[in-house]
This record gives C-alpha cells, sequence and structure tokens, in this order.
C-alpha cells in the first residue's frame, strides 16, 4: 500500500484485506494477509474511485463507496463473484466521506457518512435507501453499528459524537469532547457501553 491508497478494508477472520487507490480508477483488489497473495482483483466499471470499503461480518460481501463526478454505493457478493446495482447517493459536491461506510453486525444494512453531516441507511441486499440521519453541521467522519445493531454512533467534524436510534432514525445522545475537536473516527466496545473518538489533535475521548 502507498500513500494513494484511499480504502482498505479487512475481512472479520482477518484472512485477507482489500483495497483501492487512486491509481486503481474503478477497481479494487483483494490479497491474503500474511502473505500478500492476490486473490482477487474486482473491475467497477461506471463509477469513480473508492473512498470507502467495508467487509461484511458474515465474510461475504464486500461493500464500496465510490466518490468521482457523483457519489455511489454497491456491494459486491464474493461468493457468487458478482456486484449488485450501484446506487447514487449524491454529486460530487455531496461527497461520501473516506472511511465512513459500515455494516451492522448481521451483514445486513449499510451506513455511510456524507460531506454534508448526513448519514444515510442502506438495506444491504437491495441497496434501497431506508434510513436518513441528520444532526451534523459539518462533514460526517465515520460511522458504526452498535454490536447489537440497535444504534449507530457517529461522529463529525463538528466536534460532535452522536449516537442514533438505528430503527427510528432518531438522535438520542449528542457527546462533544472539552475544546470541541474535530473528530474523525468512533468505536464501540464489545459489549456497546462505551465509545471511543479519536480526534485531529491526536487525543482519544471515552
Amino acid at each position: 500500500l502507498d500513500e494513494m491508497d484511499l480504502a482498505v478494508a479487512v475481512s472479520s477472520r482477518g484472512n485477507w484485506y482489500a483495497y483501492g487507490n487512486a491509481h486503481s480508477f474503478r477497481q479494487a483488489s483483494i490479497r491474503r494477509l500474511g502473505t500478500n497473495q492476490l486473490l482477487e482483483r474486482i473491475e467497477i466499471s461506471g463509477v469513480g474511485w473508492p473512498v470507502s470499503l467495508a467487509a461484511s461480518p458474515d465474510g461475504r460481501y464486500l461493500a464500496f463507496a465510490y466518490g468521482g463526478d457523483s457519489s455511489n454505493v454497491l456491494t459486491y457478493d464474493l461468493y457468487q463473484k458478482q456486484r449488485s446495482m450501484r446506487q447514487r447517493i449524491g454529486s460530487w459536491r455531496d461527497r461520501v466521506k473516506r472511511g465512513s461506510l459500515a455494516w451492522d453486525a448481521a451483514s445486513r444494512r449499510l451506513a455511510v457518512g456524507m460531506e454534508d453531516g448526513r448519514i444515510i441507511l442502506f438495506d444491504a441486499l437491495t441497496l434501497k435507501q431506508d434510513g436518513l440521519l441528520i444532526g451534523h453541521r459539518a462533514p460526517a467522519q465515520a460511522t458504526v453499528f452498535s454490536p447489537d445493531g440497535s444504534r449507530i454512533a457517529s461522529c463529525a467534524s463538528d466536534g460532535t459524537v452522536r449516537i442514533w436510534d438505528a430503527d427510528q432514525y432518531v438522535q438520542l445522545v449528542v457527546l462533544r469532547p472539552p475544546g470541541n475537536p474535530s473528530l474523525y473516527s468512533v468505536d464501540w466496545s464489545p459489549d456497546g457501553g462505551q465509545l471511543a473518538a479519536g480526534a485531529t489533535t491526536g487525543e482519544i475521548y471515552i
């Protein structure tokens, strides 16, 4: 991997990783962890470059969020070796944020953060939009489902971590770390009882 790599995903079993970059326009590669053996190269026609990749927890799907002239989301079935129809979700001005694509634990839903702060939810099989979360006032940098799938945590450049009801699409809690730093990553503890968020200052808040 090099500095041009825009998106990386690791399988839930830790046996392969996928990546895409500006050099590999309209494609992503899958390699075996440890040996770096190339396992598969996925060609995706009609879209731009991958800005976010996410491997489904069940190991079957690889989800892509693409940038370029428009923002698109699609999935690739690693068992059947076929891609879904892509879903356009924005223009070049309304971009998907790098690294903001996330699966729920059941591998049935996807969430993606947008440049304008919105978070869009999809049915992972049909790619039909089934929810919209509005609250962030700056780019939504990261999204993550809770381990039980009932909540979504997101963080943004507005300095907030927000917790949402994943079924009712309502905001439950807004957390603001001291100093209101710009936040770029967030994740749940395994039991879903705590959150950790990373800031551009290099600090981590729990």
